[in-house]
């Protein structure tokens, strides 16, 4: 059963992280329908526990907290897109995740700030995509 929730979220993530590439928006509709496959995901499989669930989903909303405080720098979609993963993954998942993810960031960010584009937008999506991705391999 984990393996074909994991199928399904690299999915989706591939799609949105296309989608965030091009748009440097996300479908609505479709964060909604991964954070309830999310949590429907563990109705199902009793996988996890429920704190780490919790834990997990408060990640993405503390993430949906500072795109509200950034005025969207960090955007909505970022932020759900940590909510449906934390609700699927975890604290200690998404936490994972997230740190791939940033050090994935890393060198894209240091090239635009070495290009004096300092101002430019990076999509994160494509980003945690990779970073769920490395770490469902190694795990």
């Amino acid at each position: 059963m984990r393996e074909i929730g994991i199928g399904v979220f690299a999915a989706i993530l591939i799609a949105l992280s296309i989608w965030d590439f091009l748009t440097r928006k996300v479908p609505v509709v479709v964060l909604s329908g991964a954070v309830i496959l999310a949590i429907i995901y563990h109705i199902i499989s009793a996988d996890i526990n429920i704190f780490l669930i919790l834990t997990g989903a408060g990640v993405g909303l503390l993430f949906c907290l500072l795109s509200r405080i950034t005025r969207q720098r960090i955007g909505y979609g970022d932020g759900f897109t940590i909510l449906f993963l934390g609700i699927f993954q975890g604290l200690w998942g998404i936490l994972t995740t997230l740190c791939a993810a940033f050090i994935l960031l890393l060198p894209a960010a240091m090239i635009k700030f070495m290009r004096k584009k300092r101002n430019s937008e990076l999509p994160f999506i494509p980003f945690l995509a990779a970073g769920f991705i490395l770490t469902m391999i190694l795990n």
